[in-house]
């Protein structure tokens, strides 16, 4: 009986002989002779004629804002031709200009608004090779009946989400540019259209000053141009600080005094790094009103800041409301 591992060998040794008596050489010449057959076969082919439909691309041009199509214009057109086998092949597997293209605002200056027959055809057969013969297309026509739509500029509103990474805040307004589209569209759906809108976006993280570009809301029968709008969002490095600023009363009769509970408070807020050392208590104000202050109906009154600069965020008062009493100065 023979043992596993000698039969696996006698089995290796056989497919190493069977190697050596297959003769390489004859395989490899009835491979060249197969390929060099369908290569003349090929070319034979490629010589007769055919006819093909291949569906063409149409590109529009120079299409006037304010125009508005009244039927929908063709993105292709089926066309049927008939050549040698080598110059469909050459036109349509190795051409890469194969697109129709119709400079629309052209036609409308020449007040021809309907391309059939000739005119057609031709722009087709400019396409094609001069020896191939076009049978048939579809469509047969294109119309560039238009009508004119109504314009109007319509300010733009940036819509969108936007969060800092953690001391960053934003550093100013946002700005769009440009801050206004002209919108076409017909004078009924125009009147009622007095803003629009950015595509909605979520802007996180944020941690320095960023352009964005956004395209703007469309809406039904209503062409914008531009399309899209720059919209720029600036971000600074925020910091904590607080100054301390006096109470004051304005329009105080004479001969009256006013003292307050405390006498001046603590304003927080977050401010930007570049701006830290430039802003001072002298930038805010807290004026009340004697008359306010007598009409109250309590000895408290709540108070808010009459001044503080533009570009300070998260403002705290604290306290936020404080005691008073009116009296009469003693001479």
């Amino acid at each position: 009986m023979s043992k596993p591992g000698k039969k696996i060998l006698d089995n290796k040794a056989k497919v190493r002989i069977f190697g050596f008596h297959v003769e390489w050489h004859k395989i490899l010449t009835f491979a060249f002779f197969l390929l060099l057959s369908t290569t003349f076969w090929f070319i034979l082919v490629l010589r007769q004629t055919f006819e093909a439909t291949v569906a063409v691309p149409v590109k529009y041009t120079n299409i006037p804002d304010s125009v508005l199509f009244k039927s929908d214009l063709p993105s292709t057109i089926n066309v049927a031709v008939s050549d040698k086998g080598l110059t469909l092949f050459r036109s349509f597997v190795l051409s890469q200009n194969d697109t129709i293209e119709i400079n629309v605002r052209n036609y409308i200056l020449a007040e021809n608004t309907l391309l059939k027959d000739d005119q057609l055809a031709q722009l087709i057969k400019n396409k094609f090779e001069k020896s191939t013969t076009l049978l048939r297309y579809n469509p047969s026509r294109i119309s560039l009946e238009y009508s004119l739509l109504k314009s109007k500029k319509i300010p733009v509103i940036f819509d969108g989400e936007v969060t800092t990474i953690p001391n960053f805040l934003l550093s100013g307004d946002i700005e769009v540019e440009p801050d206004s589209v002209i919108a076409y569209s017909s004078e009924e759906i125009l009147n009622k259209l007095n803003v629009v809108f950015t595509t909605s976006n979520k802007f996180e993280n944020l941690k320095k000053n960023s352009v964005f570009k956004l395209h703007i809301r469309q809406q039904n029968k209503v062409r914008f141009r531009p399309e899209f709008v720059h919209v720029t969002i600036p971000v600074a490095e925020f910091a904590q600080k607080e100054v301390t600023v006096p109470i004051t009363c304005l329009n105080q009769p004479f001969g009256t005094e006013v003292v307050f509970f405390p006498s001046s408070v603590s304003i927080s807020f977050a401010v930007s790094l570049k701006d830290f050392n430039n802003i001072s208590a002298n930038d805010f104000s807290i004026d009340l009103d004697y008359i306010e202050l007598e009409q109250a109906k309590t000895g408290i009154v709540k108070l808010r800041l009459t001044e503080s600069p533009n570009y300070i965020q998260n403002i705290s008062i604290r306290p936020a409301s404080v005691e008073f009493i009116l009296e009469k100065s003693q001479k």
